[in-house]
This record gives C-alpha cells, structure tokens and sequence, in this order.
C-alpha cells in the first residue's frame, strides 16, 4: 500500500456553513476520500466544539472517518501535511514551507469594491488577503475562466499556476 498523502483543509467554518462554498466542501470531501484510498485529510479547525458536528455530518455523507482527522488551526505551523487547502478564496493563516493550494471563488472583493467611504478599510483588507493568497499559493483554483482573467488581471498571478475547474 502507498504511504498516505496529507491533505490539510482550511476548515474553520466548516461547520456553520451550510450554503455556497459550505455546500461543495461537504460535498468534495468524501467524494476525495472515496476515490484515493491512500488520502488522509486533516481538517484545520478553529473550535474544538465543531469537530463532533463535523465528524457526525462527514459520517452522514459516506466518508470514511478512520482516514479524517482534526487539528487546531492555530497550531498550523505543528501540522505536517504534504499540501495545505484552502477553500474559502483565502489562504489565511497560511503555512511557511509546504504546498498551498487555494481555491478562489468569488473575486468580487477585488474587482468591484464597495465605494462606500466607510467601507474603505473593508475593501484594503480584503485586497491585502487576495495578494497575500496570490503570492503564497503553490496553485490557485479558479471556478471560471472569468476568476482566471480576473486574478491574471488584477493580481498579475502567472496562468501557469491557475487551474480553472467549474464547479
């Protein structure tokens, strides 16, 4: 048998989501499981109250838990994983050596800021994450082709380290 491949995912928000990014995490993670029998994912988790509701609903969808297991995402730099997901636009907090792969699905924070005043401090630092994602990223995921242009666009990230994969 193969040495297990780690797979760590950003999942801090795991639990509360139910709808958008929520829905296709839920519905990825057992799919991943079920197709690499040599996978093990490491779910980064900020509360230690989510792993049991995580646990039982990844249980609910076929996945098989004896490959799935939870460490605390303020220990990041203590995970050892062989790549580091991120599937919520940003990879924050990120690790300092490994591969990072993050998935953007929205780019709507950096191409159409809010032009209220008062969201000026809002949109900086939603524009400071997507740089910092861009220059951490190992491979970014795009959803569309569009997403791909966009971060080309506005971020300059190289079309070579873009995937585009539509949901």
């Amino acid at each position: 048998m193969n040495a297990p491949f780690v797979v760590a995912v950003e999942a801090s928000r795991l639990a509360q989501e139910r709808r958008g990014i929520g829905r296709e995490v839920w519905a990825l993670l057992p799919r991943l499981l079920r197709q690499r029998s040599n996978l093990r994912l490491v779910l980064l988790v900020r509360r230690t109250a989510d792993i049991d509701e995580i646990g039982t609903r990844l249980a609910s969808l076929g996945a098989p838990l004896d490959r799935v297991g939870f460490h605390p995402r303020w220990r990041l730099d203590r995970c050892a994983a062989d790549l580091f997901w991120y599937p919520w636009n940003v990879a924050l907090p990120a690790p300092r050596r490994g591969v990072v792969v993050a998935t953007i699905q929205d780019v709507a924070p950096l191409v159409l800021p809010d032009p209220r005043r008062r969201k000026l401090l809002k949109n900086f630092r939603w524009r400071r994450r997507y740089r910092l994602t861009a220059k951490r990223a190992t491979l970014i995921i795009a959803i569309s082709q569009f997403t791909c242009d966009e971060l080309h666009r506005v971020l300059g990230v190289p079309p070579s380290r873009i995937r585009v994969t539509p949901l």
